[in-house]
């Protein structure tokens, strides 16, 4: 998986290297419960871990969420 990083000179050697995902965080949003009409996987507080020329970065995802099988970050920074 490529992850695209806007800007810096060395963007274009990033690599994702993985998620760490805490199981415990995950729950079932049953519809209605966030303006949503269906149901979809919900888990916060996962880090994102990344290499850049070697060298381990991580930075913090929100939120993320799965529907139909697919998982997309929806939140970098602060819920409002």
């Amino acid at each position: 998986m490529a992850i695209a990083f806007c800007g810096g000179a060395d963007a274009a050697s990033a690599r994702f290297v993985g998620l760490d995902v805490p199981e415990s965080q995950a729950v079932l949003v049953q519809p209605g419960e966030e303006s949503n009409q269906l149901s979809y996987w919900r888990v916060y507080a996962t880090t994102l871990r990344y290499s850049v020329n070697g060298a381990s970065n991580s930075f913090p995802v929100t939120s993320l969420i799965s529907w139909r099988g697919e998982w997309y970050v929806v939140h970098l920074g602060e819920i409002r």
